[in-house]
């Protein structure tokens, strides 16, 4: 369930914000965690791509939380 939010938080985080999550002061459970979701094969073979990603939370946050606002800036 958590496994398409994770793949976004790791691909629209450094995107929109500038911010690499392994700089964010993170508990390490949480890290490793995350990289192990990610890691799974069910995940990686059933992921979208990373372009795919940033076009639709781009399109989401224009939509939804400023709207009028210019997408994928």
């Amino acid at each position: 369930i958590t496994a398409p939010w994770v793949h976004r938080f790791q691909v629209a985080i450094p995107h929109f914000r500038g911010v690499e999550l392994e700089d964010l002061d993170a508990p390490e459970n949480i890290s490793r965690w995350m990289k192990a979701v990610f890691d799974r094969p069910s995940v990686q073979n059933t992921a979208c791509s990373n372009d795919y990603l940033l076009e639709s939370t781009a399109r989401y946050f224009v939509t939804y939380i400023t709207p009028g606002a210019p997408g994928g800036k």
